[in-house]
């Protein structure tokens, strides 16, 4: 799906033109996929917090992913010397409660992320998702500061 982009989901199981058939249906139909993307979850939805919580986290849903990318890519890497820090905007259309505008980088639209990378070779060591203001929980006290 990453190299030929259809309009629906429905169309890479499509055998009409054979030169744009993808051979998704020789690895499962089209309903097994659906029902895969309906039912696959990264986290337990039961031990979500709600909006209003303390401790709420707009990435909670996909939290556990983000941590083993993050451990992957320190485990795998030592940087060097020079380091850069930049911020990236990860092109996303879609409604979601973080998306930012950046009127100034060539995607427009997106999830702006904030990068800790090598600067020749370009790899990534660490990365924050940009969220929106942060809650932060001092005692029984709930302190809202932007992030960076």
């Amino acid at each position: 799906m990453g190299y030929m982009r259809f309009p629906r989901i429905q169309d890479y199981w499509q055998k009409a033109i054979p030169i744009l058939s993808c051979h998704f249906s020789d690895v499962m139909t089209l309903t097994r996929f659906w029902q895969i993307l309906r039912f696959f979850h990264v986290c337990d939805p039961a031990s979500e917090l709600p909006n209003g919580h303390p401790r709420y986290d707009k990435l909670q849903k996909v939290r556990p992913l983000v941590n083993l990318f993050e451990a992957a890519f320190k485990s795998e890497y030592n940087c060097k010397r020079e380091i850069t820090i930049d911020e990236a905007m990860i092109p996303y259309k879609g409604r979601i409660g973080y998306k930012q505008y950046m009127k100034d980088k060539p995607t427009k639209w997106g999830i702006k992320v904030f990068i800790l990378a090598e600067s020749s070779p370009g790899y990534i060591y660490k990365f924050e998702i940009y969220t929106g203001k942060r809650r932060l929980l001092l005692g029984n006290t709930v302190y809202l500061r932007k992030s960076s």
